[in-house]
């Protein structure tokens, strides 16, 4: 699943809130995700790639992803203005140096957790004011009486 023009080329779902591009369904994603967890659609990898944040779909693409997730992680614009706020928030960021992407990628891997899902770092990118991550999805064991 993709939000946006994409360069994937088979079996994609893409989605943009904005009608002027041609994609599968024009939908806030928050309640795509929702539609698409009721049907019990399930995806290879989802693609996260906001205006802003997708820390608010973040959980719902956990369910539906099978074995990666992918996200922009656009918060990293609210350095540029020392706003702590929105970080704070959902990443429990209080001072300016601890505003890093490895803390929000510390956060999202505490998210993953909660779904027994491991997820690893393959792919990390830190350009002008955004982020992109690319996460591997492991099984997480909950507990060690098989080892």
């Amino acid at each position: 699943m993709y939000a946006g023009n994409t360069f994937y080329k088979d079996n994609v779902i893409t989605n943009d809130k904005d009608s002027n591009f041609l994609c599968d369904y024009n939908q806030n994603a928050f309640d795509l995700l929702c539609k698409l967890n009721i049907n019990k659609a399930y995806f290879d990898i989802i693609d996260f790639d906001p205006y802003g944040s997708a820390i608010e779909e973040f959980s719902l693409g956990l369910r539906l992803a099978k074995k990666g997730i992918i996200i922009t992680l656009g918060e990293m614009g609210h350095k540029r203005w020392k706003r702590l706020d929105f970080v704070r928030k959902w990443y429990g960021i209080d001072r300016m140096e601890d505003f890093t992407s490895d803390n929000i990628i510390k956060e999202l891997q505490k998210i993953g957790l909660r779904y027994k899902k491991e997820l690893k770092v393959v792919f990390k990118r830190d350009y002008n004011l955004i982020t992109r991550v690319w996460f591997e999805i492991l099984p997480y064991k909950t507990t060690e009486q098989w080892d």
